[in-house]
């Protein structure tokens, strides 16, 4: 496809022809724009706020320090009574209690103000205005599906005399009023499919702004556990985070529309937002336990609890949560099963699990997080294969509390600026993919 069919869709997110992203500014700040003589990529980097207490910035200060110095668990074990050192203990509450709350709609600028991290990624409202749903994008459906023969080339495709089961093995190829046409392997002739389905199994997650209960885990990001870990996660990500640019990510090609979202700088961003979120996954501390830890906060937890999948789950989701928009990343809550043990066809009544599922933009490539399997990022089609032990069954939280983010127009794409490379299956490998590695006790 021609770079000038690429650039028609390039020129509306520049020129802002899509609504406007939602401003985080609060009332009263001074807006800063082009006008200013900034480059529009780095204006999220300039911060016009209310002014930062400075408690707050020496709180960070503080933090980094202990980070550097490899003291801060001696904090985190004392904070949540695993080290009896009363003095130490009051130390790391009055310094928790003085990092910045941070959710989904703290401005990056004011992140970078604060010294947790050294420059936002650019692009952040380029990123947020690239399409979901475009020709090629890889799709949870609902559909009748061969599951009697477990292969890899087979288990999961369509078949028409099938029962219904949800499968990973589809992509969108257009759109036809209210469906869309969907390409399902084993099957010769796209299949349509209601978008409202489409989208139930496919839009990301919205959780609430107050706080929370999810499977039982408590989530209130004012806590100054949850700060505390938030802003670790921050720091861990920030030499990855300021080499993202989602404004080049059409670049290092000359193939056309494809590259922008699959090829050259997209699949270079991609891993830069992968190993964001394995940041994230990595400043979780929780050893495997069958303790459903219901009531405790999603800070302590990752300071060094014990828990079942779903509250591992539980709390890597609390904690990625409020930087999804500044990744550039979707996520659900899966409440799944596990193909292992079960007969017969779905439901497959092998047992529950829980784990992420992680969308990519403008990449718009889906991985797995499963901090139980310790598998910080696979590909759908090795988590989701019969090898692979998943099967999203629920595709939302067990709590059932959280919605679906509302479709925007420019979530969709079909005009013919911009398509996906419909990916080869890279099916599961017993022994790789499936919960081989799973936690143990002391773990």
């Amino acid at each position: 496809m021609p770079i000038s069919r690429m650039s028609n869709w390039l020129r509306r997110v520049v020129n802002n022809d899509t609504p406007p992203a939602t401003s985080t500014q609060p009332a009263g700040a001074t807006p800063v724009g082009p006008s200013d003589g900034l480059d529009p990529a780095n204006v999220r980097n300039v911060y016009v706020g209310d002014a930062i207490p400075a408690p707050q910035t020496q709180a960070v200060v503080k933090f980094k320090s202990l980070m550097q110095s490899g003291k801060l668990q001696s904090y985190y074990d004392a904070y949540n009574g695993k080290v009896d050192d009363p003095q130490l203990k009051a130390e790391a509450v009055a310094l928790f209690k003085e990092l910045p709350t941070i959710d989904i709609n703290t401005d990056p600028a004011k992140l970078v103000a604060l010294g947790l991290i050294t420059t936002a990624p650019k692009g952040i409202d380029f990123a947020q205005k690239s399409p979901r749903y475009l020709p090629g994008r890889q799709v949870m459906v609902r559909t009748t599906l061969q599951t009697q023969d477990r292969s890899n080339g087979v288990f999961g495709t369509y078949d028409p005399n099938g029962n219904v089961g949800i499968t990973h093995k589809a992509s969108i190829l257009g759109e036809e009023g209210d469906k869309f046409l969907i390409q399902i392997d084993g099957s010769d002739d796209p299949i349509k499919l209601s978008k409202k389905e489409i989208y139930e199994l496919n839009q990301p997650q919205v959780f609430p702004e107050r706080p929370f209960t999810l499977n039982g885990v408590k989530v209130d990001y004012a806590h100054e556990g949850t700060k505390a870990k938030l802003c670790e996660a921050l720091i861990k990500m920030d030499p990855h985070l300021s080499q993202i640019d989602f404004t080049k990510s059409n670049q290092d090609s000359s193939t056309g529309v494809a590259a922008f979202f699959t090829g050259g700088g997209a699949a270079k961003t991609q891993g830069l937002q992968e190993k964001c979120v394995r940041a994230v996954h990595d400043v979780i501390k929780m050893r495997y336990s069958h303790d459903m830890n219901r009531g405790d906060e999603v800070g302590v937890l990752a300071m060094g609890s014990d828990g079942q999948c779903y509250s591992q789950a539980a709390v890597n989701a609390a904690l990625l949560n409020p930087l999804t928009k500044l990744l550039g990343v979707d996520m659900r809550f899966i409440n799944g099963r596990v193909f292992r043990n079960a007969s017969g066809d779905p439901p497959f009544n092998g047992g529950n699990h829980g784990w992420l599922q992680v969308t990519y933009r403008p990449s718009m490539e889906t991985k797995i997080t499963d901090r139980t399997w310790m598998q910080a990022s696979i590909s759908m089609d090795r988590a989701y294969s019969f090898a692979g032990d998943r099967w999203p069954f629920g595709l939302i939280n067990p709590n059932g509390r959280t919605s679906l983010a509302k479709v925007e127009a420019t979530d969709l794409e079909f005009s013919g600026d911009a398509q996906l490379h419909i990916r080869d299956r890279d099916h599961g490998v017993a022994g790789r993919d499936d919960r081989s590695n799973h936690m143990r006790n002391n773990q």
